[in-house]
């Protein structure tokens, strides 16, 4: 038996998440990331095919950290919350690349 397909939320339902975590909501952290990380990492990985798959989990991961960590980074009006996290976890992983380019040297 395969795995069950879990769909990505569409914009209403990422508001309704996004609501959940910044009115207090005590489950809505754990909510929102088991939501929305498989598809970040999944589009990471598509989007950037040279990088590790191991760094586009991290990036996604810290972009959705960040989030939880900092909610008025984000902006409703602006953008659905999915595009926002596919901007933010791109330059997670735009940084991370760049730090072990340097340590690298």
């Amino acid at each position: 038996m395969s795995p069950p397909i879990i769909r990505r939320p569409d914009s209403n339902e990422g508001f309704r998440l996004f609501r959940r975590l910044i009115e207090g909501d005590k489950t809505a952290s754990a909510d929102l990331a088991a939501a929305y990380v498989h598809h970040l990492t999944a589009w990471l990985i598509q989007t950037n095919p040279k990088s590790h798959e191991d760094e586009c989990c991290a990036a996604a991961d810290e972009a959705i950290i960040n989030l939880l960590r900092n909610p008025s980074s984000y902006d409703p009006d602006q953008r659905e919350l999915f595009a926002f996290l596919q901007m933010a976890a791109q330059a997670d992983l735009r940084n991370l690349l760049a730090k072990e380019k340097r340590h690298r040297r």
